[in-house]
């Protein structure tokens, strides 16, 4: 992934996302454009990681992932397809206030680890 993104190292690539989400988080707030009725621009971050239920995972990992990304890691078991999907859209619906309620549409699975941003 960091061949793809044309960056040299991880910490160099966290530090340019982390950049990112800041910049981004400073275009939320109330405007009242002159002669324009007002209007607010509400930005959330919903981050996470559903990797297999008992797929090992080192703490660093975790730490980073909350720290850089404020991304959870919620473990589910694939092997029970229905109820993975269930649990990361609920979670996604949560998370956007219903304004994504299926994120993973029904009879979509092929996978061992979804990552939500």
């Amino acid at each position: 992934m960091l061949d793809v993104l044309r960056h040299g190292d991880l910490a160099t690539t966290n530090a340019h996302l982390g950049a990112v989400v800041a910049s981004l988080a400073k275009k939320a707030g109330r405007f009242t454009p002159q002669g324009a009725e007002p209007y607010e621009i509400v930005l959330t971050f919903a981050n996470s990681l559903w990797p297999q239920a008992k797929y090992p995972i080192e703490q660093p990992f975790l730490e980073a992932m909350a720290r850089r990304y404020g991304a959870p890691v919620h473990t589910v078991d694939y092997g029970q397809p229905e109820a993975a999907r269930r649990a990361i859209n609920g979670w996604v619906s949560e998370e956007t206030d219903s304004r994504i309620p299926e994120l993973i549409p029904e009879g979509l699975w092929m996978t061992r680890r979804v990552w939500c941003s």
